[in-house]
Formats: C-alpha cells, structure tokens, sequence
C-alpha cells in the first residue's frame, strides 16, 4: 500500500457492509434502490422504497426523511409460494427466470420495482408467477 492511502476494507466487509454505491456494485450484484426514511432509532431504520412497500434495516442512525440507497444482495432474497413470516415480507411477480445449473437468477417486478434473486437449487418459475419475496433486516443496507 502506498503511503497516505487507508484499506478501504477486506472484501468480506466490502461485499457486506459496503461504504459507498460504487464499491458495492463493484464486489458482485447487488439491487441498488432509492429509498426515504421513515422512522428509526441507533440500531434500527424503516424505509420506503416504492409507494406501499417499506422495510426494516439493522443499519440504524439515519434520520426520518433522509434519502438514501437500500441494497440488497440477490442471494438474500428468499421466495416462496406460501406467505412467510416476519419483517419485510412482500410479494412480486416473475418477469424472467434465468437457470444457472446449481442456482437460478429471477427477475422480479413489483410495481415500479425490479428486483433481482439469486436462488439455490434452481427452481424455474414462469413468468407472472406471483412470488412471496422476503429480506431479512440484516440484510437491507443504507447508504446516505
């Protein structure tokens, strides 16, 4: 490393708890999402992302109507037919479902939104296929 330069961070804390838009797009997919502040306290915010859909954030600290960006990684999307329990739990439909051996990557649309999944084992669900997408809250980032 050359002198005056700081480590940005290892890229495990790169790829999970990235410092800006850039690095996180750079280390591997990610769904990058405009995003306002509802309400929140240090160790926890709430964002709305689209009109009707709000999810909770461990990444606490932002102030009530701060935009930010909320990411999520594609593999942290977990789908399912039946309604799931717990916190950010909303449902999509199908726009494409791409088979990658092992996994599959789905497009998904919710509204206005498209969203990204990266599931294992692949399962291939048809276009319109309306799906039950959950995020855990460790999951959900926010960038100022």
């Amino acid at each position: 490393m050359s002198p005056g330069r700081r480590p940005i961070g290892t890229p495990i804390e790169i790829y999970t708890k990235p410092a800006s838009l850039f690095a996180a797009s750079f280390i591997g997919l990610t769904n990058a999402l405009p995003g306002v502040v509802t309400r929140g306290n240090a160790r926890a915010s709430h964002v709305r992302v689209a009109e009707g859909l709000e999810l909770e954030s461990a990444d606490g600290g932002f102030p009530s109507d701060k935009q930010v960006d909320v990411l999520c990684r594609p593999e942290q999307l977990a789908l399912s037919t039946s309604r799931p329990d717990g916190p950010n739990v909303f449902q999509a439909s199908v726009e494409d479902t791409a088979f990658m051996g092992n996994s599959a990557d789905v497009l998904l649309t919710r509204g206005p939104l498209k969203l990204k999944a990266q599931i294992s084992p692949a399962v291939h669900w048809q276009p319109a296929t309306e799906l039950w997408v959950k995020i855990a809250p460790e999951a959900v980032r926010l960038l100022p």
